[in-house]
């Protein structure tokens, strides 16, 4: 066992190189290309399928190669589901437009901010018709939206910088978070809450339906605690319970009554909430948080998250999961989660990547 665990630690370690290369030859390449077009350009050319963009963030963050159908970590098992998982949900979720039909349907009490309006072309919009305060949101992504208000006003230049920097970017290709992909790109209109710089977010985290840790990141503290408001049995590390004055959340059984509603028919999700004075709304559903790139540590944690995930209900939520995508109108097929090749998405073996490096032919 020792012997193959040291060969699979230098695959690895060999794999993430010769990709570091390839990439960084392909984005000396890129250079020469309008900028619309780079991103795609090295992404075509770093991977040859979904299995080499899904395993890469992993490779050298686990000790080991990746197993993507036995792997014990709560990463190996969340990005198993781009590759062997074809939920529609996925995506309908992550759609900061689509998801409102969703939430509405699962009769949940705290809603999202105000959608004001949707372009799926961005010139379509009259900027002298936005209200006094609003954000300018891309749907298919994260950190794709700016703020207009009296102090930031949006004029045209702004407005064409911003779409000229985000909305070609492709948000699926950085980690191969691979749900994006199904996603119509448009660009929403929504309501943005005042003051900004008092928000105060609380994320419920859900496996299999059922919270099981809450992150508080308000008045200056960020920490998390256990859906009771008490102390988790075990921390990341570099992280510190917060403050009791932090953990006294108003309405919080409320919230993790609607994070459980909302995560019904997937494995695992983050269940964002924003409160302003006394309003609290939705902000998003979250299936990767931090793009599900970096195990958790210490690594016990991250394999405590991973032994919450029953994978052997997949097939289970994947049925549900169509019923109610059809029942919103929401096509019930995926471009991802189709890999049934199980030698590969067990050992990742060397043949997997076989592109040369140096090959943009």
């Amino acid at each position: 066992m020792g012997n193959i665990l040291v060969s699979q630690q230098q695959e690895a370690i060999q794999l993430r190189r010769r990709l570091f290369f390839r990439r960084k030859a392909a984005r000396a390449l890129a250079c020469f290309l309008p900028r619309q077009k780079r991103q795609k350009f090295v992404y075509d050319r770093l991977y040859e399928n979904d299995l080499e963009a899904v395993t890469h963030p992993l490779l050298g963050k686990i000790g080991r190669m990746p197993d993507f159908v036995n792997g014990p970590t709560y990463s190996e098992k969340m990005r198993s589901l781009w590759l062997t998982h074809p939920n529609p949900l996925m995506a309908l979720v992550t759609d900061k437009a689509a998801a409102r039909d969703y939430i509405d349907l699962c009769g949940v009490s705290i809603k999202p901010p105000e959608l004001l309006g949707v372009y799926e072309n961005p010139n379509d919009l009259d900027l002298n018709k936005l209200p006094e305060r609003c954000y300018l949101k891309i749907n298919d992504g994260c950190k794709k939206n700016i703020l207009h208000s009296p102090e930031t006003p949006m004029t045209p230049k702004r407005f064409k910088a911003f779409l000229d920097k985000r909305w070609h970017f492709q948000h699926w290709r950085m980690h191969g978070e691979l749900h994006y992909r199904d996603i119509p790109r448009r660009l929403l209109v929504e309501e943005a809450l005042h003051p900004e710089g008092e928000l105060k977010e609380i994320n419920v985290y859900c496996a299999m339906g059922q919270p099981y840790m809450v992150n508080v990141n308000a008045d200056g503290h960020s920490g998390y605690i256990a859906p009771n408001g008490g102390d988790l049995a075990m921390l990341p590390d570099g992280k510190v319970p917060p403050p009791p004055e932090a953990r006294q959340l108003d309405r919080l059984e409320e919230m993790l009554d609607c994070a459980a509603a909302l995560s019904t028919h997937l494995i695992h999700t983050r269940i964002d909430f924003m409160r302003s004075g006394d309003r609290i709304v939705m902000g998003e559903i979250t299936l990767s948080p931090g793009a599900i790139k970096s195990p958790f540590s210490p690594m016990e944690l991250e394999l405590e998250r991973g032994a919450r995930l029953d994978m052997s209900k997949l097939p289970e939520l994947l049925t549900e999961s169509r019923r109610v995508a059809k029942r919103l109108g929401w096509s019930v097929e995926t471009s991802f989660g189709h890999v049934t090749d199980l030698p590969r998405l067990t050992t990742n073996g060397q043949t997997m990547f076989s592109k040369p490096i140096f090959q943009f032919g």
